[in-house]
């Protein structure tokens, strides 16, 4: 009995020994890039992970990486902006070198932008619409109520169809609720009938 629970306890010890081993085992290599002299430089930053895990690691300032080897996984993702990601099997390595190749580099891009006829405030707590030249230009005709019929916010009605005499009304409210100004100086008043 005595012997067994020696041969026993001797196999869970080795057993042990080899487990602690495997969880020691690492994965290590470096990362570089190719410059156009032919010569190689490190990359530092490169994303370093096995595929379809989220957990890995990145390459230090000599392109350097040690990723914890684990039993289970046999395929490495290298990925870094600018160049192609490149996806290694791994088989007995312990010591991994990496060339990383350059992505393809897009056209150039021209982002232009116009501003808009007028403008609406989301951050100023007043509720103020801007209307610029262009906005009072683009339907006008013969008079200043003309030019507001392309404002959704602003209504031209008739008050007197004899006369033709216009009431504007912006947002709803007549003209002694609103006002109108050019360079902060009220410029029309008494719109009102």
């Amino acid at each position: 009995m005595r012997i067994a629970l020696t041969l026993l306890l001797f196999s869970f010890g080795l057993l042990n020994a080899y487990s602690q081993q495997e969880k020691n085992k690492k994965i290590t290599g470096h990362v570089f890039e190719l410059l156009p002299n032919d010569s190689l430089s490190p990359l530092v930053g490169v994303n370093v992970y096995y595929l379809n895990d989220n957990q890995g690691t990145s390459t230090n300032e000599n392109g350097y990486f040690e990723l914890a080897k684990e039993k289970a996984k046999d395929r490495i993702i290298f990925s870094f902006i600018g160049y192609n990601p490149d996806t290694l099997d791994l088989n007995k390595q312990k010591e991994i070198n990496v060339v990383m190749k350059e992505g393809r580099l897009l056209d150039d891009m021209i982002v232009e932008f116009k501003k808009g006829a007028y403008t609406f405030s989301k951050i100023d707590p007043r509720n103020a619409i801007i209307i610029g030249q262009d906005e009072l230009r683009k339907a006008a005709c013969c008079n200043l109520a003309e030019s507001f019929e392309t404002n959704p916010s602003v209504d031209a009605t008739f008050t007197d169809a004899v006369t033709g005499t216009k009431q504007i009304k912006m947002m709803g409210l007549s003209g002694k609720y609103v006002q109108m100004l050019s360079g902060n100086i009220p410029v029309i008043r008494g719109t009102s009938t």
